[in-house]
């Protein structure tokens, strides 16, 4: 039962990634299943209206029940409220990129994001961002993750072999984390680019993490501070309406 509903959820995800209407051929491909045992998902998937197929033995495309589920119970509207206009406002002042994301089931997603001179993007389709390891954010949050997480996690997306070449265990990767686990803020300089990152937590729980990137050019000692000092501003604010809703 387990394996089946995992197959029909990547078969979900495969056809909204596809983009275009998608054929069995192609969806069976990229789930590495027999076609037959996609056919017989996808058609159950159709049946509930979380896929369409207009013309039998034709292409399949998303349905109406996703986006009706979004409509009954969008994903933590407490949190979306608490981020979106401080998300958009920080970018705005700052003239730099900010987001604010969570980590769930082994996926980062952007509940918000603002690139300073956009409108900011909220919507009740989270947005999926990789590069988990990479991103201050991911990191921030995989470091809540226990080592049981961490092993399921590095199954599904690799080690991070590019960042941390020493890393070949959960048990490694969380002992790395760990110095992240209790800090307020991170700040990664790179050539091109600096990422900020700062823990949003409820309850004395990290539930998300609020970020910030810009040219490194950009990044002098007075507009450090100002970007430090807003970020900081920015989650006190967010986590304050959390716990005051």
């Amino acid at each position: 039962m387990t394996q089946s509903l995992d197959r029909a959820f990547d078969l979900l995800e495969a056809v909204a990634k596809h983009g275009a209407p998608a054929p069995l051929s192609a969806l069976a491909k990229a789930c590495e299943l027999h076609p037959a045992t996609a056919a017989r998902l996808l058609q159950s998937l159709v049946a509930r209206g979380y896929l369409e197929q207009p013309i039998a033995k034709g292409p399949y495309s998303i349905g109406p029940a996703p986006f009706a589920l979004c409509q009954l119970a969008p994903y933590r509207p407490d949190l979306r409220h608490a981020v979106s206009d401080v998300v958009d406002q920080l970018a705005r002042d700052l003239r730099v990129t900010v987001t604010a994301s969570v980590l769930r089931g082994g996926r980062r997603f952007h509940l918000a994001k603002c690139s300073g001179d956009q409108e900011v993007t909220v919507s009740d389709a989270l947005i999926e961002s990789p590069f988990i390891y990479r991103a201050p954010t991911g990191r921030l949050l995989l470091a809540q993750l226990s080592v049981p997480e961490l092993a399921s996690f590095m199954h599904t997306h690799g080690y991070p072999s590019q960042l941390w070449p020493d890393i070949r265990s959960a048990d490694d990767l969380a002992a790395q984390l760990a110095p992240l686990r209790e800090r307020d803020e991170i700040i990664d300089q790179r050539p091109e680019v600096v990422s900020l990152a700062r823990p949003l937590r409820q309850a004395g729980r990290v539930v998300a993490a609020l970020g910030a990137f810009l040219p490194t050019e950009r990044y002098t000692d007075s507009h450090a501070v100002r970007v430090r000092h807003g970020m900081a501003e920015a989650a006190s604010t967010i986590e304050t309406r959390l716990e005051h809703p």
